[in-house]
């Protein structure tokens, strides 16, 4: 019987001898060699003769692998047979705080790429949740509307007269007949003055109580 090369072996009665996991059949000067597979690729079985990548996600900094490692939480790697952990990168939406761990971007900002940079803030009179992937995603605040300027949108506040209570997109609301609002940026219908007694608007989202007018029979 002949001993098998490096790197492989036999069962008993064999004909053959089998690559390692970790290592795959090449021809070198006219014999079968068992290679192993180079990093950021894997063997996991015998009697392969290619070395698979390891997948987006992954790494390997070794040679003769059989398994590929995983990218830490909220991490990939931007492409297959990654041979190191610094190639893993944070996903959008999250940043590599000072722990090295990839945590949620804070609410108000935001991170639209795969990548280690920091978050980016959200533009100003806007407001998002953690781990906010995109600008778009950065909706007005309460008491904000959208509103395009110079082919730009922006948010503006809510003219006197009117209010918003919600975050995101959505028209300010006006104040009902019979109350007014002087101010701008206002965020509740509570905010909303009525007018004195026996008096009344003709119109809603009155802007002062000058627009307040008396009620028939009253001077």
């Amino acid at each position: 019987c002949l001993s098998c090369q490096n790197y492989s072996y036999s069962t008993e009665a064999s004909s053959r001898c089998n690559c390692n996991a970790g290592y795959v059949e090449d021809s070198v000067d006219g014999s079968i060699a068992c290679i192993p597979c180079a990093v950021g690729k894997i063997a996991t079985e015998s009697s392969l003769t290619v070395c698979e990548d390891c997948a987006p996600g992954q790494f390997n900094s070794q040679q003769a692998a059989t398994v590929c490692s995983q990218c830490g939480a909220n991490s990939v790697t931007l492409q297959s047979a990654s041979t190191s952990e610094s190639q893993c990168l944070c996903n959008a939406g999250y940043t590599r705080d000072a722990n090295g761990v990839c945590v949620a971007c804070a609410a108000n900002f935001y991170k639209s790429i795969v990548s280690d940079v920091n978050c980016t803030n959200c533009p100003e009179n806007t407001f998002s949740e953690q781990g906010t992937i995109s600008e778009l995603d950065c909706g007005c605040n309460s008491g904000y509307t959208d509103n395009v300027v110079m082919n730009v949108s922006v948010c503006e506040a809510c003219e006197a007269g009117k209010y918003k209570y919600h975050v995101g997109a959505g028209d300010c609301l006006n104040c009902e007949n019979g109350k007014y609002l002087t101010v701008t940026g206002k965020t509740s219908a509570d905010d909303c003055v009525a007018c004195p007694p026996n008096s009344i608007t003709l119109l809603d989202a009155s802007v002062s109580v000058q627009s307040c007018i008396c009620n028939a029979g009253y001077v």
